[in-house]
């Protein structure tokens, strides 16, 4: 059976008695209950899904064609299409041709009501929870969703295959049509690091030292909602205005429920900075920052701040999601763009509706994805942009999950940590040799997180331990 709980029966959902489902329950349950204008910008109607055990959302709009991406197909592909022109580069004749031709395709998708859709585990600001479905529950959930919403477009909105390949290969299987949705960035935990890489993350670092910055947990700030709602509108509404506003409600709610990490940059009893994240399934997500923008670039807080966002997942052993935007200096960090996808189900609307959405999956997956490979290739070569050649037709699972990169890492700390037990009971020239060996392990790491930092510092003491008497030289921090 598949149950559909709204305002007045989400109280009484059967969530699981899981970390996960606990943590659906804190954050889902306002959403439905008291409405999405509390807590964002964007507006659209809640519900939760229940089947099978599993229980996510679903967000149904009409026509609200004036949302951000997250739940505007509308805003999506075109407002935000046309944003980015404007940030190419591009010659005044070329600019204005793409724009034109955004706009008629814009009046295409509006006369055939492109945002009457369900948008099927849409948590908002969140990336990457949508639930994973088999292709028997995907077609079940399907036929249920058509029954309840027979004039409305089921889509899954934007799917990664590095976190999701399993649900896009299901909805392939239903006959699910795939559309390009742009790209996010994302970063293993154990990814090799280049010279250039490791320099930009060491002068990230160096920037708290030189700005007097501290990074505190935001429950420690009391009554900073507000201010975190104000430097995120700065970032996210004024500068990037393609984004939704999230409301101090949000922040507020976020504090005292324990749905999003937030750190503050602060000095001088003033926040000058923040960042919030959350983690599901071996990944991290930063899904709101925000920082003065009236301060000068030369202080750095958004590098100090993705700097710190990347420790958050290092010391976790997590991959970190950033998303798109500053592509450029993501890459420069080691960032690589992974695309996705939207799934739309529309075989049940009438025909003008269906040659509407083809018109749009032709332009997303063929200009729209020309245009983000040459964008891409430039900044992350060639081998990246290959991911970017054309819609797969299967979707198999990635060399390496991010689940199976956290237990590999872990699994990876914990021998390092026996190497260096066993090492302390070690003399002359076999705790030399160990010391050598251990030393070769770490500086293949990135040396940013705190248990990586630790047992560098241990093992510094043992090298020491086992240099003769006046050779010992001073210790250099890690990098």
């Amino acid at each position: 059976m598949i149950h559909l709980y709204d305002q007045d029966t989400i109280d009484s959902a059967p969530w699981p008695e899981t970390e996960h489902g606990r943590y659906a329950r804190r954050f889902l349950t306002p959403l439905v209950r008291e409405g999405t204008a509390r807590f964002f910008s964007d507006r659209t109607t809640m519900r939760v899904v229940g089947m099978d055990g599993l229980m996510f959302p679903i967000a149904i709009n009409e026509a609200e064609y004036d949302n951000s991406g997250n739940t505007s197909t509308f805003a999506r592909y075109i407002q935000k299409a046309r944003e980015g022109i404007r940030h190419r580069g591009w010659s005044p004749t070329r600019t204005a041709l793409a724009s034109g031709a955004l706009a008629g395709l814009g009046a295409l998708l509006k006369a055939a009501s492109i945002d009457r859709c369900v948008y099927v585990g849409n948590w908002l600001i969140l990336r990457g929870m949508e639930p994973v479905l088999d292709p028997d529950q995907a077609a079940r959930l399907t036929a249920f969703l058509v029954e309840r919403f027979p004039r409305h477009a089921v889509v899954f909105s934007a799917i990664n295959p590095v976190t999701h390949h399993v649900l896009l290969e299901s909805l392939v299987r239903c006959d699910y049509q795939l559309i390009y949705a742009g790209h996010t960035r994302m970063l293993l935990p154990q990814a090799p690091l280049g010279h250039l890489e490791r320099k930009h993350r060491h002068a990230d670092a160096m920037l708290w030292e030189k700005t007097g910055y501290q990074l505190v947990p935001g429950e420690q700030v009391e009554g900073c909602a507000p201010r975190l709602a104000e430097l995120y509108r700065a970032l996210n509404c004024e500068k990037h205005s393609t984004n939704p506003m999230v409301f101090a409600e949000l922040f507020e709610r976020a504090l005292r429920d324990g749905t999003l990490t937030i750190r503050v940059a602060r000095k001088d009893g003033r926040i000058d900075g923040f960042y919030g994240f959350t983690a599901h399934d071996g990944v991290l997500f930063v899904p709101v920052i925000g920082y003065d923008m009236s301060l000068s670039k030369k202080v750095g807080l958004y590098r100090m701040l993705m700097y710190q966002a990347l420790r958050d997942a290092l010391e976790r052993c997590l991959t970190i999601e950033n998303g798109a935007g500053a592509d450029e200096f993501k890459s420069l960090r080691g960032d690589l763009p992974v695309p996705k996808y939207g799934a739309i189900q529309v075989s049940h609307l009438p025909a003008y509706r269906r040659k509407a959405w083809s018109a749009l999956q032709a332009y997303a997956n063929g200009p729209f994805l020309a245009s983000a490979r040459g964008y891409l290739r430039k900044l992350d070569g060639e081998a990246a942009a290959s991911a970017f050649a054309s819609i797969p037709r299967t979707f198999p699972p990635p060399p390496l999950t991010p689940s199976a990169a956290e237990a590999a890492m872990r699994g990876e700390l914990e021998s390092l940590r026996r190497s260096l037990d066993q090492a302390e009971g070690l003399e002359g020239g076999e705790l030399d040799a160990r010391v050598a060996a251990l030393s070769e392990q770490l500086a293949r790491w990135p040396r940013m997180s705190r248990p990586l930092e630790e047992m560098a510092q241990r093992l510094e003491k043992l090298a020491q331990r086992g240099r003769p008497p006046g050779s010992r030289r001073k210790k250099r921090p890690a990098k």
